[in-house]
């Protein structure tokens, strides 16, 4: 018995260890941000996404608040962006019709059928949701300024 929970502490350990990561594996970043328009206002909820121009490393992600304003991460624990040269890609999603679960439910029993798929509209002119065609990229530098203002066209 003592033997037994020797290893799962032992294992415990380990994995906090493992899960709190280390700084010599933590890429270098440096703060980036900036603001969005679109039509010569602000976008709230747009999901600002930078991928690697050359195909490999970290991209980096961001979400506009009420006044387009965003600061970009690389994951949901490392703030920042890599410095180097990414393509951008911006959408803002709108669903309509969704369910509750509880209304799914309810809906199937009615009717015997699976509940209509919800209706997703992109606000964004299409050309800015995938990074090959939105034609906007940036280069994030390490001693800055990395601040992007972008104005987007219909």
């Amino acid at each position: 018995m003592r033997r037994e929970l020797w290893t799962l502490g032992l294992a415990v350990l380990m994995f906090v260890l493992g899960c709190s990561g280390s700084d010599a594996n933590r890429p270098e970043t440096v703060k980036a941000g900036g603001q969005v328009i679109f039509e010569g206002q602000p976008v709230a909820g747009a999901n600002v996404s930078l991928s690697p121009a050359a195909g490999s490393g970290r991209g980096a992600f961001g979400k506009t608040d009420a006044q387009g304003m965003f600061t970009l991460a690389t994951t949901s624990s490392i703030d920042g962006v890599v410095p180097g040269s990414y393509r951008v890609s911006i959408a803002k999603q709108r669903t309509e019709g969704g369910m509750t679960e509880e209304e799914s439910q309810a809906y199937y029993e009615k009717t015997g059928q699976p509940p209509p798929s919800p209706t997703v509209t992109n606000e964004l002119p299409e050309k800015y949701v995938d990074p090959s065609t939105s034609e906007l990229q940036v280069t994030v530098t390490a001693d800055g300024p990395n601040d992007f203002k972008f104005d987007l066209k219909k």
